[in-house]
C-alpha cells in the first residue's frame, strides 16, 4: 500500500507535466527539468546588453510615476484625450527587451523603435517595503502612492477608501473608464472598496480572452480610458518558471503581445475615424524568479514600460 501511494506521488506530477507538454506541442517536455532558476547577475547582464532601453538599471523609474503620466494626459480637459493601458502580468524585462529586437512590428518592437522603452521598479520606495506582487503594484500604479501610504503591502491588502484611483478620478471628471481583469482579487480584495462604490469602473472576466473582449467592447463603445491586465505570462511563470530560457514562458509572452496588438489595432481605427489622441502604455507589474515572486531581487522588482508617446 505504501508503495502504491509513493508511486502515485511520483507519477501524478509527471503525468501533469506530460499533459501540458502535449497540449503545447510536446517538444519541450524534457527541457523543463534542465532550466533551473536564472540569476540576478545573468538578468542584469542581459538587460545591460540590450540597446533599446532609454534608461539603465541604475535609474529605473518607479511604477508610481505612471499614475502621473495618465493623470496629465486624461485630466486636462482635452476632448480628444484617450488612454489604453495594458499590463502583461509577470513579464520579465529581459524577455521584453529581446522581443522588442526580434519582433520589430509587434507592439513592444514598434514602441521601442520610437525610443519609448523604459525600465522601472516595484516593491516600494525602499526595497522590501511592499511585496513584488500584483495587488501592491496595481495599487501603486493606479494611485501614484506606495503601500505604506495606500495600505496595500501585499496581495492581502485592500486599498484605503480615502485614496482614489485614476479610474475614480477620471469618472469624477466625467470620463468613461473601465478596468478589465480576470484575476479575481482585483475586485474582491485590492480595489474592493472602490468597486463597491463605482461598480461600472470594473469588469471581471474569466480569462484573457474575456478581458480582451471586454476591452474591445469599451474601445468600440467610445470609452475614454480602457485599462486591462493579461495573465498568461504570470500563469506560465508560476507553472513552469519565470525564466528567459523557458519556452513556455516566452510563448505566453507572445500570446499577450498578440492580444495587445488586437487592442492597439482597434485604437488605431478610432484615431483614424475620429482623430482621438490615444496614449498607449504597455507594462509589467512585477517579474519573478524560479516559479514565484514577492521578494526584492532584481528579477522580481524590475519592470518595464513601453508607449506610443514620449512619457518620460
Amino acid at each position: 500500500m505504501k508503495n502504491k501511494t509513493l508511486l502515485k506521488a511520483i507519477l501524478i506530477p509527471i503525468c501533469a507535466i506530460a499533459l501540458v507538454a502535449l497540449l503545447l506541442g510536446g517538444t519541450w517536455l524534457f527541457v523543463l527539468p534542465r532550466l533551473g532558476a536564472q540569476s540576478d547577475q545573468d538578468f542584469a547582464r542581459q538587460i545591460n546588453a540590450q540597446s533599446l532601453w532609454q534608461n539603465s538599471m541604475d535609474d529605473r523609474i518607479p511604477i508610481t510615476e505612471l499614475y502621473h503620466v495618465m493623470a496629465r494626459h486624461m485630466l486636462l480637459d482635452d476632448d480628444q484625450a484617450r488612454l489604453l493601458l495594458i499590463v502583461y502580468d509577470g513579464a520579465l524585462a529581459n524577455v521584453a527587451g529581446t522581443r522588442a529586437v526580434q519582433y520589430p512590428d509587434a507592439p513592444l518592437g514598434s514602441f521601442a523603435a520610437l525610443g519609448n522603452l523604459w525600465l522601472g521598479y516595484v516593491g516600494g520606495a525602499t526595497p522590501g517595503d511592499q511585496t513584488t506582487d500584483t495587488s501592491p503594484a496595481f495599487a501603486s500604479l493606479f494611485t501614484g502612492t506606495w503601500g505604506l501610504q495606500n495600505g496595500v503591502l501585499n496581495n492581502s491588502g485592500t486599498l484605503s477608501p480615502e485614496i482614489p484611483t485614476i479610474l475614480r478620478r477620471m469618472h469624477e471628471h466625467g470620463l468613461q473608464a473601465r478596468f478589465s481583469y480576470s484575476w479575481r482579487s482585483h475586485g474582491t480584495v485590492n480595489f474592493r472598496h472602490e468597486l463597491e462604490q463605482f461598480r461600472t469602473l470594473f469588469d471581471f472576466a474569466r480569462s484573457d480572452a474575456g478581458t480582451v473582449a471586454s476591452m474591445l467592447d469599451a474601445i468600440e463603445s467610445g470609452y475614454h480610458a480602457v485599462l486591462g491586465s493579461l495573465e498568461a505570462v504570470d500563469t506560465w511563470g508560476h507553472i513552469t518558471g519565470f525564466n528567459y530560457n523557458n519556452p513556455f514562458y516566452r510563448r505566453a509572452f507572445a500570446r499577450s503581445e498578440a492580444d495587445a496588438a488586437r487592442l492597439i489595432t482597434a485604437v488605431q481605427a478610432r484615431t483614424n475615424a475620429y482623430g482621438e489622441d490615444w496614449l498607449i502604455i504597455l507594462l509589467s507589474d512585477h517579474g519573478g524568479i524560479g516559479t514565484d515572486h514577492g521578494g526584492s531581487t532584481l528579477m522580481e522588482n524590475t519592470i518595464w514600460f513601453a508607449s506610443n508617446q514620449r512619457i518620460f
